[in-house]
């Protein structure tokens, strides 16, 4: 069949065909067939019928699409491919033009063909014709795609989900409904236009058939042929309808369904080049995997971790793992550490919640936000809203209304304990519904961050029957090290670790055989390639390649298996992995080879829109990269919901981003990021940590110092502050290059005081401490490094105060003299030093107290001055100044009643609390810290929460109440194990170590407080370890285990010399060492 050239109609044309009346007859507009007033398809053809008005193609049509044609057209004409057709229509066009009339009709066909061009052209199919309220699409012609079925269907798919967004909506397209047909089959490409316009001949019932089964569908549905089901498969879920007469063909045909796609990560690897085997040598491996799955299927969780060096075939083993066990009743879940993304903070769970909740990269951020809304609605119904905003935050989404304001007063350790406690309950409420099983891939590349998280989650494994896999390299500084210390601390997680080791001679042997389905390869050539490959399965796959590729190994078609073409002589093998792949990249055509190296730069894993963007219209992006998966070099990560590639090793993109000469890469990787900022605009928050890599490996630095600030910040906030620190040292290094701007003295102040924090985070306290001096320094205020410095300036900091106090005039500025922001900054400052001298320097905590209350008061920051305030009262107690302290805390008080801000309401409330508590008015404190942990729990606030509530603890002990102490404890352990932090659940379990002194069972009470002593020495708490050591030491006297208490209390007053540590945390260890002296004297003298 013949088709005259065909071009894109005017709207107004479509309009024509379905508002006025019919003629007596139509003429089909594709084959001239005259057809009755009443068909809507051809009866010959199956054309859709309607008039059309010339329109010029490449209007319609992308630049990069159109220059690929048109570059190329002379090589397309003539051409006979295989391509998939769909036709789509509008099954109640009809009485929706009669309902809408013709002006709403028209808004809603534009509105109807703007949003299925979209997805017609994101996937790079081009629109034939458009035929009245339809359209029929080409997919594989005129530009060649050797996955054109599987984009053809991810298109049809793409534009119901879009028309089912909006059913919803008031807009347009709520009441339209669609239906297609897909068919693949043959067309011969024959004259292209300058306009586009395409001559081509359908090969048999290649349209014919697609439009046949349009007419068939129901509205909403998807119909697809036999030959289209058969090419996609793999990739989506079909429904099979049975086989189907169909008008104008000849036999009945196999109709099928279209449901939805796979999961990426049930998306099986495009098949190499006639190169590929079975699985061998890992029966035991393969074994152990699928019993972890049956574990899971029974409700039982474990961690395994997967060992083995580049190339052993960790990845390979999990695909076939799942291949075999299959998906029915278990949710798979994968996150996968980048390469260079050590310092891209929590990546594998961004990853890993984007395919949880279906976001795609691509999606607008409005519409990223409404996935997970929707989804977190689905789970936890009404209380999705307590989730929400840390999950969003995680993701880098903008926040707004109630969720803005439920992290508006979070410091970046606060929120950090909000996303861990939201992930928390996110697997546990996916585990309650089914199964859940965590893959983790390239752990030795992972963040700092996403382990601790990761620890943080293990223990689901036991409580919730989550199982958690991790492949790895073997290597001690690994972090699959922390968690398999982690696992060894929990003995209710039960761990496995499999380690790969290289294939022996034999089994080696089997793969060579499987390869090449022969046998009968000479054995010198079988000798060379296991000593080079030295047992390797990647290895040996790529010698193969390249053997083949050289000519060496030649396909037999009459034996269906490879024979060497060439002497034994002339084989030369590389001598390392890398030399193989790097030998099979030279043998590519320049074109190809520019694409891979383009890809290379962007990363393992890259977006299609990204390497199209930097590619130049030469390069063949489309056809590189079916050669490339072709080859094997590179397979389809993803297809929905934005097509995306993976580099099959890592190996392959390390060995291609090497032969890149320097300067070009930096200028490649500066298109990288110009690109990202292009296409992802509205994004950019998402993506800082990638531009700031591939600035700063472009070498501009100016972008580099913007975006690494960025980045650090980003990580700042959700306190993953392994990450956040590196990249402020970089924005540090990047300020010392010429290009980078120069730093304000409060911007100079904030990145040394995000560096202290960074280091605080880490434990590494003297560096905190450097770092926040060093802040205030470039704020005009001197932080003094001696003990008489520090007394000099508490003195002078003290004497001003009660000055302002004493003499109301000098207090009463007209105006503040210190700006808003810098007196904001030195809050946030001594906020930081008061956590770290709380614990460890009385002295040096009512000095932060009283710098932050003299910013406070000098600007008339109202947080700064209620929480100096209040901290100026606790200490003004503890030097048992109690007048003095009344009246700071009360004032406190007034003014954060006043201000109706809760972090400050919390911080005076918990102030007046500890004061009442420290005379005695235990009922009165009471009161107070109620009203202080409510306030912080309305914000979320867990530390903040924990301060009052640990000290309720001790209240309630104190009046012997001891049911409500075990409660309140528990409650903080409970807590704070869900929200990830440390500190809360050492102050629970310390609590109830304390009470089970007093009421029992000691041996319960020691369990609790050596836990207690692990996790202080974990996170450097020395005062609290040394406090728990000492119940710990009473616990053993009582028990009459003297020698143990002896070591215990030894220890602990060790630690207090080694730390000069003071305070009633110290006394704790001495009072109980003095019991066991007094034991042990009395004993001698029983003696």
């Amino acid at each position: 069949m013949k088709v005259p050239p065909v071009s894109i109609p005017m709207m107004q044309g479509m309009m024509t065909r379905i508002v006025q009346s019919r003629d007596e007859v139509i003429r089909c507009p594709s084959c001239s067939h005259e057809n009755a007033d009443t068909q809507k398809f051809c009866g010959e053809c199956g054309a859709r019928l309607g008039e059309s008005l010339p329109a010029p193609a490449g209007a319609y049509t992308p630049p990069h699409l159109a220059d690929s044609i048109l570059t190329s057209r002379s090589a397309r004409e003539g051409e006979r491919k295989l391509v998939t057709v769909v036709f789509c229509d509008i099954a109640n066009s009809t009485p929706l033009a009669s309902r809408l009339g013709a002006d709403a009709m028209h808004a809603l066909l534009n509105r109807f063909f703007e949003l299925a061009l979209a997805e017609v052209h994101r996937y790079e199919g081009t629109i034939n014709q458009f035929l009245g309220d339809g359209f029929m699409a080409l997919f594989g012609a005129p530009v060649a795609h050797e996955d054109h079925a599987r984009r053809a269907l991810l298109t049809a798919l793409a534009i119901q989900r879009r028309l089912q967004e909006t059913s919803g909506e008031t807009g347009v397209l709520r009441d339209v409904r669609v239906r297609m047909g897909i068919n693949t089959g043959m067309v011969v490409v024959g004259a292209i236009g300058d306009n586009l316009r395409m001559d081509y001949t359908a090969v048999g019932d290649t349209t014919n058939l697609a439009a046949r089964l349009q007419q068939q569908a129901a509205p909403g549905a998807i119909r697809a042929s036999e030959v289209t089901h058969r090419a996609a498969r793999a990739f989506f879920e079909f429904k099979a309808l049975g086989r189907q007469a169909l008008k104008g063909i000849a036999e009945p045909i196999q109709v099928y369904e279209l449901l939805t796609a796979r999961s990426p990560g049930e998306s099986p690897a495009v098949e190499s080049s006639g190169v590929s085997s079975a699985l061998v040598g890992r029966d035991r491996e393969l074994s152990m995997l699928s019993a972890s799955v049956a574990t899971l299927r029974e409700g039982r969780g474990e961690v395994v971790i997967l060992l083995g060096e580049a190339g052993v075939g960790k990845s390979r083993l999990v695909a076939e793992a799942r291949r075999r066990s299959g998906s029915e009743g278990v949710l798979w879940l994968e996150g996968r550490a980048l390469s260079f993304g050590r310092n891209l903070s929590y990546w594998p769970f961004i990853e890993l919640l984007k395919g949880c909740f279906g976001i795609g990269s691509s999606d607008p951020e409005a519409q990223s936000r409404d996935k997970l809304e929707q989804g977190a609605r689905a789970l936890f119904g009404e209380r999705a809203s307590e989730i929400v905003p840390y999950l969003a935050t995680l993701l880098s989404l903008e926040l707004t209304g109630e969720h803005e304001q439920r992290v508006k007063f979070l410091d970046a350790q606060a929120l950090r304990r909000q996303v861990f406690l939201s992930m928390r309950r996110l697997f546990e409420r996916l585990a309650e519904r089914q199964p859940v099983l965590l893959v983790m891939e390239d752990w030795h590349w992972v963040d700092h961050s996403s382990v601790a998280l990761c620890e943080h989650l293990l223990p689901l494994a036991n409580s919730h029957g989550v199982t958690f896999w991790f492949t790895t390299r073997a290597d001690p500084r690994d972090p699959a090290a922390q968690i398999r210390a982690a696992a060894s601390r929990s003995p209710d997680v039960p761990f496995h670790e499999i380690a790969l080791a290289p294939l022996g001679q034999n089994e080696s042997r089997v793969l060579i055989d499987n390869l090449l389905g022969m046998t009968d390869l000479p054995e010198v050539v079988r000798s060379e390639i296991l000593k080079k490959t030295e047992g390797n399965p990647f290895f040996i796959e790529e010698v193969i390649r390249a053997l083949i590729a050289e000519g060496m190994l030649v396909k037999d078609a009459r034996e269906a298996s490879w024979r060497l073409a060439r002497p034994v002589a002339a084989l030369a093998l590389p001598d390392t992995i890398q030399g193989v792949i790097a030998a099979r990249i030279d043998r590519f055509e320049e074109g190809v080879k520019r694409v891979l190296k383009l890809a290379s730069v962007i990363g393992r894993s890259f977006f299609l829109r990204v390497l199209q963007a930097i590619a130049e219209a030469g390069d063949g992006v489309d056809r590189g990269l079916a050669q490339l998966e072709h080859a094997d070099l590179l397979r389809l990560r993803q297809q929905w919901p934005e097509l995306e590639y993976i580099f099959k090793h890592a190996l392959v993109q390390e060995a291609a981003y090497a032969s890149i000469l320097a300067e070009r890469r930096r200028a490649i990787h500066r298109s990288v990021a110009e690109a990202m900022e292009r296409l992802f605009v509205d994004r950019l928050e998402e993506f800082t940590s990638l531009l700031a890599y591939h600035y700063a490996l472009a070498e501009d630095w100016e972008k580099a110092q913007t975006y690494l600030f960025k980045a650090g910040d980003q990580a700042g906030r959700m306190a993953a502050d392994a990450e956040a620190l590196e990249h402020y040292h970089q924005a540090e290094a990047a300020y010392g290059k010429g290009a980078a701007r120069e730093l304000a003295p409060l911007q100079r102040a904030i990145l040394d005081r995000k560096l202290g924090q960074a280091f605080y985070g880490v434990g590494r306290y003297d560096q905190a401490v450097e770092h926040f001096s060093r802040a205030l320094r470039h704020l005009g205020l001197r932080y003094p490094r001696t003990r008489g410095e520090m007394r000099r300036s508490t003195v002078k900091f003290l004497a001003a105060h009660f000055l302002r106090r004493l003499m109301p005039g000098v207090g009463r500025a007209p105006r503040p003299k210190m700006e808003l922001p810098v007196a904001q900054e030195i809050s946030t400052i001594c906020q930081s030093l008061a956590w770290l001298d709380y614990f460890v320097d009385e002295e040096r905590f009512g000095l932060d107290s009283l710098i932050e209350l003299y910013a406070g008061e000098r600007s008339g920051d109202v947080l700064g001055r209620v929480r100096g305030l209040a901290a100026l009262g606790i200490v003004l107690t503890l030097f048992r100044a109690f007048p003095l302290a009344r009246r700071r805390i009360a004032e406190a008080v007034a003014i954060a009643r006043d201000s109706d801000h809760a972090a400050a309401i919390g911080g005076a409330a918990f102030a007046q609390g500890w004061g009442e508590w420290a005379k005695g008015s235990l009922d009165e404190s009471m009161g107070s810290l109620e009203q202080s942990a409510a306030a912080y729990r309305s914000i979320g606030d867990i530390r903040g929460w924990g301060g009052p509530s640990i000290l309720l603890f001790w209240v309630t002990y104190q009046r012997a109440d001891f049911g409500s102490a075990a409660k309140l404890a528990s409650e903080l352990v409970r807590v704070g194990q869900d929200a990830g932090d440390p500190h809360v659940v050492s102050w629970g379990l310390n609590a109830l170590g304390a009470l089970g002194l007093t009421v029992g069972p000691l041996d319960e009470a020691a369990s609790h407080l050596s836990t207690v002593r692990d996790i202080c020495i974990r996170i450097s708490s020395f005062r609290m370890q040394a406090g728990a050591q000492g119940v710990l030491g009473k616990c053993r006297l009582r028990q009459g285990r003297l020698h143990e208490a002896e070591a215990i209390l030894q220890e602990a007053i060790d630690l207090i010399e080694a730390r000069n540590l003071r305070g009633l945390w110290s006394a704790e260890p001495l009072n109980a060492f003095a019991e066991l002296c007094l034991i042990k004297a009395g004993r001698l003298a029983g003696a």
